[in-house]
């Protein structure tokens, strides 16, 4: 992400903060894979992007999350700090985890969910394997039947 993106988002996300539209769009079941440009997604579709912070492992890891329709329009956006995790991986589970109930809970049902998390996305599609985020990985799928 350009640092001119990164602005622009942060203002986005400012102006919805003072206004705070409503809109009852849909959630779905796809998760997006490692990009270098954002990409609009399908018509009807909402496209969840997702990332996880983590600093240490006494401290709560909190996740962000920024939704945009079809047009690439600005649809909604939330933060959460969640339980305290162990890893940088295991934060950006939790952060898509948040993000999944949190578009569930408005109602969307069409839904991509992107992160830029290779390895995270990598196991979600059983690519990959990590024992000790299988509870993480449980919880996301089963969420996203």
């Amino acid at each position: 992400m350009e640092k001119s993106d990164a602005r622009s988002d942060a203002h986005e996300w400012s102006n919805y903060n003072q206004t705070q539209s409503d809109s009852n769009n849909s959630w779905s079941s796809t998760l997006g894979s490692e990009q270098t440009v954002w990409r609009k997604p399908a018509e009807g579709w909402l496209k969840c992007n997702v990332d996880g912070s983590f600093k240490n492992s006494g401290v709560p890891a909190r996740g962000g999350w920024v939704v945009r329709d079809s047009n690439g329009m600005f649809v909604t956006a939330g933060h959460e700090e969640g339980m305290i995790v162990y890893s940088a991986l295991e934060a950006e589970f939790q952060a898509l985890l948040m993000a999944i109930q949190f578009c569930w809970c408005q109602g969307y049902t069409r839904v991509i969910f992107e992160g830029d998390n290779k390895k995270m996305i990598d196991i979600l599609k059983s690519k990959a394997l990590q024992f000790g985020l299988y509870n993480w990985v449980r919880e996301i799928r089963w969420c996203m039947d």
